[in-house]
């Protein structure tokens, strides 16, 4: 079996190397919300985005990226001098809320995964995968609840260096794929969040 580091590295150079979303100087010819059902209105602005859903991750250690995106969103025009964050939640239902045993809170019993997220802009990788093991491995306990939190960096400037045309006074279209690592092959249940937003550096 391939160690989860190999997959890693394929996996962030597979999603770096995908073809644009269209030609060079061409806004983005989609930005699909993915397969989560939106859970309310997405908050969509020039500099920033919000948006959150429920959805199933696919079973399954293949590279993260090729898999269509858990949930995505388009905000405003990629500018000179910003930077990029982009943040996202991958959760259990319920987590977040306390066993109502009334008794001390639980320490295991939890459904076992290991969520493996990785974001885009414009199907440019940012930075690396992320990932957390809630028992999915076999080699630690399962917890009550799972819970993953991500976030990833990406200098504007830098990428558009790096991919011409494909950022800067562009439409950014953020998206975060994902992949339950652990052995069985059922899918699994999961809330997820994603934020991005524009900062001057």
């Amino acid at each position: 079996m391939r160690s989860l580091s190999a997959l890693v590295i394929a996996g962030v150079l597979l999603v770096g190397g995908l073809p644009p979303l269209a030609g060079a100087g061409d806004e983005p010819a989609s930005c699909p919300r993915g397969t989560a059902a939106v859970t309310f209105t997405p908050s969509v602005g020039r500099k920033s985005l919000l948006v959150s859903g429920t959805t199933f991750l696919s079973p399954g250690r293949e590279p993260v990226g090729f898999e269509p995106p858990l949930i995505a969103a388009a905000m405003g025009k990629g500018r000179r001098g910003r930077m990029l964050m982009i943040s996202a939640t991958v959760s259990s239902p319920g987590a977040g809320y306390p066993p109502f045993s009334g008794g001390p809170p639980a320490q295991t019993g939890g459904q076992p995964m290991w969520p493996v997220v990785s974001a885009t802009v414009n199907e440019i990788a940012v930075e690396d995968v992320r990932s957390i093991d809630c028992g999915g491995s076999g080699l630690v306990p399962t917890p009550p609840y799972c819970l993953l939190e991500a976030t990833w960096w990406a200098d504007l400037d830098v990428l558009e260096e790096a991919f011409p045309g494909r950022l800067i006074d562009k439409r950014l279209c953020v998206r975060l794929h994902g992949r339950d690592f652990k052995g069985e092959e059922t899918a699994t249940f999961v809330h997820v969040t994603l934020r991005a937003v524009q900062v001057s550096k």
